[in-house]
């Protein structure tokens, strides 16, 4: 299976409760997903919306 290059990626830093990130790492980790693949997909919507 080939793989897809990704675009060219920045490094930020962002602050959210304490409570909302404990709980998207755990939803992300029982998912088995990557946390930053859960947040870019969140702004990718984010970004989409009229």
């Amino acid at each position: 299976m080939r793989r897809m290059a990704k675009p060219p990626m920045v490094q930020k830093t962002y602050r959210v409760p304490k409570t909302l990130y404990e709980a998207a790492m755990q939803k992300a980790e029982e998912r088995e997903e990557n946390i930053s693949d859960v947040i870019r997909e969140a702004l990718e919507r984010y970004v989409r919306k009229p």
